[in-house]
């Protein structure tokens, strides 16, 4: 059957089903959303297991936690939430925000993450009310169809029509094309060639290209304490997050000391010239990313580029003197690699970093290790990012976790706002956001969160919008009461565990950064 006919009968049926649903109840829509985080939980192992073998990238632990910590927190955030009715009255403008359904999203997932990127696509789209249809990648097609048929076997007990979830069992460029023309929004996760096509569907469209996560280390701090939290972020699922670590930027005068530290924590130096060209071949083969190479351990990589490097290496760190265009390794490396630099100056430091999200990455993420208040103002004022965090694990923190007093943002919510004054004046403005946070106000008025850059297929954050900042170094009280039921009055002054104002006795183990974040109990 050609595309466009097999991807319009989906889209018949998802309307259909969508009708069904178009009146739920917030209680109605919300239980939906929990069965679906639940079946993802229950299922978490078999899940890891199939993505593994399908795909052949990744780690299965690290999976299994991904499954279970990301369903458990982006339900966790999303229950309570307004998404259905008035959201919010705004007396002093004389505004009112009406939640209603776009209809169909059509959601093209990446190999890289098909799991929890359906899931997460599926939660956000049902919670407005509205259908969805998953084109997974052809490369992880099959355990990206089975964490849909489980999710709908989930709502389908709770009344919902099936349709309400569709999965592609057998995807093609065509298919994913026709999706993204046919469906009312379209949300696309993958490479820059996925990222343009989306936005020249015609459609409104939400892109998610690669990271670059550039990471700062200050001059004030610890490297016994920092590097394994760098070390944790980029052996993660064997580096395949694009919201891990890419980079140690580090001052020159604690640059051994820093190499030093990651090889007790499981590095292998990559500085000697003949071998740094053998990992650039291995990885970038011709500048462009080895496919082969995604997801694969330090070990694999190494054994790749001719190397010998000790059994217990978990991460490469090359020395690395360009940063860049014309360098490969200034840009994402979706395997255990990072590349290492070193500064005289803070401004010196930035601009390393500046420089490589320009080649790659620019509108995601950085991660600066410092305590200087004064540095990290700099920072956050001078890099084109849309997520700054300090002193934290990114790749496994930058997405959501219960460690960080910051809504998830793995993928956008979607639904209608429409906008009606009291003087009866409608505003014809969609907001494709969180209603709960600040970020996406602007999206209130119809203006995007996220633009589109056209030479790059990269992700930009326009001057109007609003950086989220998560600090290690600070905690919402308000926040973490809600996120983690602590008594409010208890506030963390420090990311170590234990360090808690007025109970030092309190031993709270999850706030260890140098574990696993992700470990939750069950889906409640």
């Amino acid at each position: 059957m050609e595309a466009a006919k097999y991807v319009s009968e989906l889209v018949e049926k998802a309307r259909v089903a969508q009708a069904v649903i178009e009146n739920y109840t917030q209680e109605q829509v919300d239980a939906l959303c929990k069965a679906m985080a639940k079946a993802i939980f229950d299922n978490a192992e078999p899940l890891a297991r199939m993505a593994v073998d399908e795909t052949g990238m990744g780690v299965y632990e690290d999976k299994v936690n991904k499954n279970k910590g990301k369903a458990r927190v982006i339900w966790s955030d999303m229950k309570g939430g307004k998404s259905v009715g008035i959201i919010r009255q705004l007396p002093e403008l004389g505004l009112t925000e009406v939640a209603k359904p776009m209809g169909v999203v059509g959601a093209i997932t990446p190999t890289t993450n098909p799991i929890v990127t359906p899931m997460c696509n599926a939660m956000f789209a049902l919670k407005g009310r509205n259908a969805i249809i998953v084109g997974p990648h052809p490369r992880s097609k099959k355990c990206s169809t089975r964490a849909c048929e489980l999710m709908q076997e989930a709502i389908v007990k709770l009344g919902a029509p099936a349709d309400l979830l569709q999965c592609v069992a057998e995807p093609t460029i065509e298919i994913s094309g026709e999706i993204m023309k046919q469906c009312d929004v379209c949300i696309s996760t993958g490479g820059a060639g996925m990222v343009k096509a989306a936005y020249a569907s015609g459609k409104p469209a939400y892109g998610v290209g690669g990271g670059n996560v550039q990471c700062i280390i200050d001059d004030d701090v610890d490297l016994e304490k920092v590097v394994p939290m760098i070390v944790a972020g980029r052996k993660f699922d064997n580096g395949i997050i694009c919201s891990g670590e890419q980079t140690a930027i580090t001052p020159a005068a604690m640059y051994d000391d820093m190499v030093k530290t990651f090889q007790k924590n499981g590095a292998y130096y990559v500085e000697k010239p003949e071998e740094i060209d053998a990992v650039r071949n291995v990885i970038f083969p011709g500048g462009k990313m080895n496919k082969d190479a995604v997801g694969q351990s330090a070990q694999h990589i190494a054994k790749m580029a001719g190397l010998t490097v000790p059994a217990d290496t978990v991460v490469l760190l090359v020395k690395v003197e360009k940063a860049g265009a014309g360098e490969p390794f200034s840009k994402e490396k979706m395997c255990p690699c990072i590349a290492a630099y070193r500064y005289n100056t803070w401004e010196e430091a930035v601009a390393i970093a500046n420089a490589n999200l320009n080649v790659e990455g620019k509108g995601h993420s950085v991660c600066i290790h410092s305590y200087n208040d004064a540095h990290i103002d700099y920072a956050a004022e001078t890099l084109p990012v849309s997520r700054f965090l300090i002193n934290q694990i990114c790749s496994t923190n930058n997405g959501g976790s219960f460690f960080i007093h910051d809504p998830p943002l793995l993928v956008l919510r979607v639904f209608l706002v429409p906008i009606r004054r009291d003087s009866g004046e409608v505003f014809a403005g969609a907001s494709f956001g969180l209603p709960r946070c600040p970020d996406f106000l602007a999206g209130v008025l119809g203006v995007h969160f996220i633009e589109y850059v056209a030479d790059g297929g990269k992700l930009a954050v326009p001057a109007h919008t609003v950086h989220t900042v998560i600090d290690g170094n600070k905690v919402d009280a308000v926040l973490w009461k809600q996120h983690f039921r602590i008594h409010p009055d208890l506030q963390i002054v420090t990311p170590e565990p234990a360090h808690i104002l007025n109970d030092n006795a309190l031993d709270l183990a999850r706030l260890d950064v140098g574990k696993h974040p992700l470990e939750s109990g069950p889906v409640e």
